[in-house]
């Protein structure tokens, strides 16, 4: 996952380094820049006493031909012998809604003025242009041409009027990796605005695919990591495992905070984590069901710098066709107390006829997300199927051997008696919903 600090100034890159036995890092890929987790990181180069990892095969493979090269621009980097780089934007015409422009973007030295001439090729092109409505209800996603004159070209027709927010992410072959603001306003009559409020339900459907999400690290608080998975099915309900590459990811996540200073530019996580990478600073771990090839799960680790509200549109390929799926998520200041959503409030059971009883209600996740009971008494937890589809298709609870298969609309009740306290576990087959039983 790379931070990418909105300002036309360069921040000072971090030392890439090995990685620590004790928990997965954020490491820098020495060829794009892009900032990738060691320890779930498949593409990887030794070089004498030194791991370098790298966001993708194509960059592997740049620094397999030319290791020296890579080496001495690291080596720079981490001296803060940099560039800074400013950006413009020209368009041939007035920018109208509903009408056809081309949009030319030129790069540049901020000191010399002069032109930059040569790039990195980050996922399969030379620059990529995010481009969002002010309100954010609206997202794309495209790559300009480099012309004859170094410059960049794009032809676009923005869709309504108003104010919009672009960001040229790029990263210069003598720098680091760089997103630079720019501002444009779309004339042809009153811009509309639609407010930004969270996504309580973690489900989307996008075309002829549904999303489901599964958050680990709760509760979302700025500079706390958190990993994000998507579980993708079609609409009979099946899991999809056709996904294809997109730009060079199986998965490219964006998230932009409300005031649209912050940017933060992930893709998919490469492979599942070692076990002994567990630390107290990331208290999860990626899973081979987290991580499949091409579905039906895909997964990201998510890092934010700021408090307040973050809109994400993560990106996916499948026959050709590219599926985009928002949510909008409130995060917590450091300051903020810590609280667990409301959907995971604990519940204790009732006590019936000398049985602790408890319902949980699968519907995109479990509601709610953990039971307390009384070690030494009989439980009997009734488990509520309300999705059509989705990964509440299955419960399990690993530590007592048990699993079910749920249908939809059914009442399926597990029972047990705990013998002391502690957590039990239980979830999805896919281990992407999870809930526990408190033992007191």
């Amino acid at each position: 996952m790379k931070r990418l600090v909105i300002a036309l100034g360069l921040a000072a890159l971090a030392a890439i380094l090995p990685p620590l036995a004790a928990e997965a890092h954020d490491v820098k890929d020495p060829v794009c820049r892009m900032t990738v987790d060691s320890d779930t990181a498949r593409y990887r180069h030794k070089l004498g006493n030194r791991t370098f990892y790298f966001c993708s095969k194509q960059c592997q493979g740049s620094f397999s031909r030319d290791p020296a090269k890579y080496e001495k621009l690291a080596a720079q980097l981490e001296k803060q012998n940099l560039h800074t780089y400013t950006a413009a934007l020209v368009t041939s015409d007035p920018v109208t809604a509903g009408q056809p422009v081309t949009m030319d973007f030129q790069i540049s030295y901020a000191d010399s003025k002069k032109p930059v001439t040569e790039f990195e090729v980050i996922h399969e092109r030379l620059l990529h242009l995010l481009m969002t409505t002010e309100d954010m209800s609206w997202f794309e996603h495209q790559h300009p041409v480099r012309t004859g004159d170094g410059r960049f070209r794009l032809s676009w027709t923005f869709p309504r009027p108003g104010k919009y927010r672009l960001y040229l992410d790029f990263t210069p072959a003598d720098g680091d990796n760089q997103v630079l603001p720019l501002s444009l306003t779309v004339g042809g009559g009153a811009a509309p605005t639609h407010a930004l409020t969270p996504d309580r339900k973690r489900v989307k459907q996008i075309g002829d695919l549904r999303f489901e999400l599964k958050i680990q690290g709760e509760p979302f608080r700025m500079e706390k990591p958190l990993l994000i998975t998507y579980a993708i099915r079609d609409r009979q309900g099946r899991a999809v495992r056709d996904l294809q590459p997109f730009i060079g990811a199986m998965g490219h996540l964006l998230a932009i905070s409300q005031d649209g200073k912050e940017v933060i530019h992930t893709h998919s996580l490469q492979a599942a984590s070692q076990p002994a990478m567990r630390g107290e600073r990331e208290p999860f771990r990626v899973t081979p069901a987290m991580v499949t090839d091409r579905g039906p799960a895909q997964s990201f680790k998510l890092t934010v710098p700021t408090g307040g509200l973050y809109k994400t549109w993560a990106q996916f390929a499948r026959h050709g066709k590219v599926y985009t799926v928002p949510f909008t998520f409130l995060v917590q200041d450091l300051w903020a107390k810590s609280a667990a959503p409301d959907r995971a409030a604990p519940k204790p059971a009732s006590i019936e006829g000398g049985v602790q009883r408890a319902t949980v209600v699968i519907d995109g996740e479990y509601q709610p997300g953990q039971v307390t009971v009384a070690a030494g008494r009989p439980v009997a937890i009734t488990f509520v199927r309300k999705e059509q589809a989705g990964c509440g298709e299955v419960i399990q609870f690993p530590s007592l051997g048990i699993k079910r298969t749920l249908k939809p609309g059914d009442r399926t009740v597990i029972t047990f008696t705990p013998k002391k306290g502690g957590l039990i576990l239980f979830t999805c087959g896919m281990k992407m919903y999870r809930g526990h039983v408190a033992v007191k």
